[in-house]
Formats: structure tokens, sequence, C-alpha cells
């Protein structure tokens, strides 16, 4: 019997400590997902009594409300307590969706502490390890895809060893999509040099081309006709370069600034 008993505590001993390594069944929040953070035994409300936020910026930290397909953007998850005691660690999982609850599997170059893992078609991000900090950075790339939704599920801890006293919650985030579309940056004709660029960027169109430089907000920086375009004043960074023909077509290209 104490042998069954200590076998218990070790099997037991080495779950909890897994759930520290990330939660590797759907627990977010999104439609479908099986589990949550707060229930089936794992992290029981305790006093931290958190809450979380959902924000979408460029590469530079600016506040993204409207996303351009095939930029790159970063997802940004903070957990916040207002115990008076704060915890000694953090935990989320995450997962994004179209408007038809579709997954959009675009998380990439995932952080120090954070993994990924799949189930049902679609890519949960969560931690790797107890999170030391409040606020994780998860790089994602815009699909085209219309509206997307976020979900995510959270947690505080405690740290000692397990789900007992902690706190969960979840939240979830929806952002619009832009004007242009993968298809338009995938088929695009356009061709500009040097790319990356430092201070003048050539490009290669039709005479009566009307060329629009976008950052990753979609504010309008540069418009113009000539086929060079002066960015050297323009921060490092990712930007869109449009075109708009005479016949009205549209087509992108990516440009890199230096």
């Amino acid at each position: 019997m104490k042998k069954l008993y200590f076998a218990f505590i070790i099997i037991l001993s080495i779950t909890l400590l897994s759930w520290s390594g990330g939660y590797t069944i759907p627990a977010s929040g999104a439609p479908g997902d099986t589990r949550a953070c707060g229930n089936s035994g794992c992290h029981a409300s305790g006093a931290f009594d958190p809450t979380m936020e959902l924000s979408l910026t460029d590469l530079d930290g600016n506040s993204i409300e409207r996303y351009l397909p095939g930029a790159e953007y970063l997802v940004n998850v903070t957990i916040n307590s207002s115990s008076t005691v704060p915890p000694s660690g953090y935990g989320f999982q995450m997962v994004c969706l179209d408007d038809q609850q579709n997954p959009i599997n675009n998380f990439t170059d995932l952080p120090e502490g954070v993994r990924e893992f799949a189930n049902t078609g679609r890519q949960y991000v969560v931690q790797s390890m107890r999170l030391p900090t409040n606020t994780v950075t998860i790089p994602w790339t815009a699909p085209d895809a219309g509206s997307v939704t976020f979900y995510s599920g959270g947690n505080a801890v405690n740290g000692n060893g397990g789900p007992g006293g902690d706190g969960a919650t979840s939240t979830s985030a929806t952002f619009e999509q832009g004007s242009t579309s993968t298809k338009d940056i995938q088929n695009s004709i356009l061709k500009t040099y040097p790319n990356p660029v430092t201070n003048v960027l050539n490009i290669e169109g039709e005479t009566s081309d009307v060329y629009q430089l976008l950052d990753t907000r979609g504010q309008l920086l540069i418009e113009q006709k000539a086929h060079q375009m002066d960015v050297s004043a323009l921060d490092a960074g990712v930007y869109l370069l449009m075109a708009t023909t005479a016949n009205g077509e549209t087509r992108v290209k990516r440009v890199i600034k230096n």
C-alpha cells in the first residue's frame, strides 16, 4: 500500500510540474476548446484575481487596429493582478481564428519560454516554463482572412507546486483586415531595388502608376508617380509599397528599410 501511495505522489508531482510547462489541452477560451485555465482542477481561484489584455502592435511598438495582410506584427499578452502579494509567475495559452472559426496558424519565431502545440488543426502557443514576468510578446504574420480573433487564457500562480490558490482568467481581441491582400503581394509584378533600402528606392512599373508607401498601420507616408522614392527620413522597419494602375488594379510589394 505504501508503494502505491508513493507511486501516486510521484506521478502527481510530475503532472503538476508539467503544468508549469504549459497545458497541452485547448484551454484558451476559444470556441471548441474543451477546458479552461480555471476549471478541471487547474489553477483554482485564489487571491490574485488576475485580468488579461491582448494588443496588436507593429514592429516599432505602435498600436494596430486594422492589419495589412503579409505584414509582420507582435501580439502582446499581459496578465495583471490586483493582489498586494505579487504572483511568483504567470502562464498563458493562445490561439487565433477567423470569423468562421478557421485556424490562423501564423505565430512565428516563438520567444524563449514559449512553445506551440497542434490540436484539431489549430496552432496553440503556450508557456514552456513558468513565466517570471506578466507580459509575453509573440511574433505574428498577418493573413488575408478578414476579421480575426485572438483567444487567450492565462493564470497568475503562487508557485507552491499545485493548482490551488492560483488565479485564472481569459480574454479575446478582434482585429479587422486593411485594404490590401496577400494575393496582391504574391502576384505583384512590381520590382524594387535595393530591398532592403537605406536612402533611395528604385521602382520598376508603368509610367501611369501611382505609388503609395504605407506603414504597417496602413498610414500613408509617401505618394508619387516618380520611379525613385526617397525613404532616407523613414525609420528602419517594414513598409508596403502599393501601386495603383490606370485601370484601377492594385499591386503591392513589401519593402524593408535599413
